[in-house]
């Protein structure tokens, strides 16, 4: 074994044995959402199935993956899965094992050789056309508007309105996510306004406030971000 294969796989040992040290903080946890990039004919498809059981060092198992009604994951095939950590890109490369059909569909990855993390910059943008609802702290009137771009940290809103608005000035933003019916919210603090010179509407730059209770909403926006952001395999060094 090369010295550089030694490494990885101890590397790998260390990042997994996490799982079975009740002591530590697992990095792994049953139901986790995976994002799965795969060979589906002559392209490459990236969905998202969840955890639902490993055994160590021999095989991780989830749900069968589909693309436009089709099940994915031949057998032999060689794919990227990538899970976010606490605000880290986590990816390895697995192979599938075998997918079955029944009693319920589900795939076998193998148990990952080494892995490899990218950190998410707050600072790092996505551009996004997500529809949401603005309401300035202390008043009743609510505002329709689009977020144009997205960060862990905050967003670019457009609003349609003239509404005199100030910098530092606190706001509930509500955000419909992409495959959600409800509104998800979230306090915001306006840190930026750009007039928009073709247009009666205006830009704000938001930064987000994440208490406790905010957690799952910073979560999806994690995930947002992680899939907008491009991370591909040149980036994760699996």
């Amino acid at each position: 074994m090369a010295p550089d294969d030694h490494r990885a796989v101890t590397e790998a040992e260390r990042f997994w044995s996490n799982l079975a040290t009740p002591t530590t903080t697992p990095v792994f946890a049953l139901d986790l959402p995976l994002q799965l990039t795969l060979p589906y004919k002559t392209i490459t498809v990236t969905t998202q199935v969840r955890l639902l059981g490993m055994k160590v060092d021999r095989f991780l198992l989830c749900d069968l993956p589909s693309h436009e009604g089709t099940s994915l994951g031949t057998t032999g095939a060689s794919c990227t899965v990538r899970y976010l950590l606490h605000g880290r890109v986590v990816g390895f490369v697995a192979q599938v094992l075998k997918a079955q059909f029944s009693p319920e569909p589900l795939m076998f990855l193998s148990y990952p050789k080494a892995v490899s993390e990218v950190v998410l910059r707050q600072q790092e943008r996505v551009r996004v056309n997500l529809e949401a609802v603005g309401r300035i702290f202390g008043k009743a009137e609510r505002t329709n508007g689009v977020i144009r771009d997205l960060s862990v940290g905050g967003c670019g809103l457009y609003l349609d309105d003239e509404t005199k608005l100030e910098l530092g000035t606190e706001m509930t933003l509500y955000i419909k996510f992409p495959g959600e019916e409800s509104l998800r919210k979230v306090k915001a603090t306006i840190r930026g306004i750009r007039r928009q010179r073709k247009s009666k509407g205006v830009i704000l730059g938001l930064s987000f406030g994440f208490d406790a209770e905010d957690l799952p909403v910073k979560k999806e926006i994690e995930n947002l971000v992680a899939a907008r952001s491009g991370v591909g395999s040149g980036d994760l060094i699996v």
